[in-house]
């Protein structure tokens, strides 16, 4: 069987499992820990494909720029208006976070929309 065959296979299996452990270390962790299992997978596995890695550049940025939301809303707790927003970015990153795990169950590599690119 050629390679070419091969290939877009094993990427969508790989997002399928980016998406999975991405989701549950997130449940899991309480967002503690964001994307610790989706960084130990990309340095564990040798033979990444392109579409698997720029899934994990994807996720990597989504938890960075939630991070970031969350850090300045914490700050804008001292003038009140940070609960507000806080409650929020909390909301849009729960059902983000369910909304996109199902897109990587389908095997799609998903740019998440509302995030800063930091890697590429």
């Amino acid at each position: 069987m050629p390679q070419e065959l091969i290939q877009p296979k094993k990427a969508t299996e790989q997002i399928k499992l980016l998406g999975i452990l991405h989701f549950i270390w997130n449940i899991i962790s309480g967002w503690i820990l964001w994307t610790v299992l989706v960084i130990v997978y990309m340095f564990a596995t040798n033979d990444i494909q392109p579409k698997a890695k720029q899934s994990i550049y994807n996720i990597i940025n989504f938890n960075i720029s939630f991070f970031i939301y969350m850090v300045i809303s914490f700050l804008l707790m001292f003038i009140l208006i940070g609960f507000v927003t806080m409650t929020i970015w909390a909301i849009i990153w729960f059902v983000a976070l369910i909304i996109w795990f199902i897109k990587h169950l389908s095997g799609e590599s998903y740019e998440y929309p509302i995030t800063i690119k930091f890697i590429k």
